[in-house]
């Protein structure tokens, strides 16, 4: 059976800087002998990890899943990965916009702890407004992305909340 293409991508909780690749192409080809990654950001910038001098990064074929280090911060981008031959030919290519929001919901998740243990938080006009606002913040770059593929919309509310999680003594 033919290759048909295909690859999962996420965060796990703990580490917002990593980003998880999984491989869930069907059938083969004695063809491809690697997969490349190309992380681009929305102004064009491709995202590697340090020390990489491509634009992407290599993705052993033999290793279904595969982790980069390379976020800083809340980000949308396109992700391509393609499947190479030995001469490094593409034979096979899939983008997808993306975002990854990890460090806004991990900021959140920590408001959530403090309002267990500070229940009149909540009741503090400027904690719960801009709650709200990290909260819409973190739905705005999601519909963005997997309603309309807008990586513009996305990184602007990603944005967002990195002005309200990187001041919280202006915020919180």
């Amino acid at each position: 059976m033919p290759l048909s293409e295909s690859f999962t991508t996420n965060q796990s909780l703990g580490y917002p800087n990593k980003i998880n690749f999984t491989d869930t192409s069907t059938g083969s080809d004695v063809l491809v002998t690697a997969r490349r990654v190309y992380i681009q950001d929305v102004d064009g910038n491709y995202i590697v990890e340090e020390g990489t001098t491509t634009d992407y990064e290599v993705w052993a074929y033999a290793d279904s899943t595969i982790t980069l280090d390379v976020l800083t911060q809340d980000t949308a981008a396109n992700i391509t990965v393609q499947w190479v031959n030995s001469g490094g030919t593409a034979l096979y290519e899939v983008t997808s916009p993306t975002v990854y929001r990890l460090y806004a919901i991990t900021y959140y998740i920590y408001l959530i702890k403090a309002q267990a243990s500070r229940p009149n938080l909540r009741f503090h006009a400027n904690f719960y407004s801009n709650e709200i606002r990290l909260i819409s913040s973190l739905r705005e770059a999601y519909d963005a992305i997997y309603y309309a593929g807008d990586l513009g919309s996305a990184q602007a509310a990603c944005n967002r909340s990195t002005v309200l999680i990187s001041q919280p003594a202006n915020f919180f």
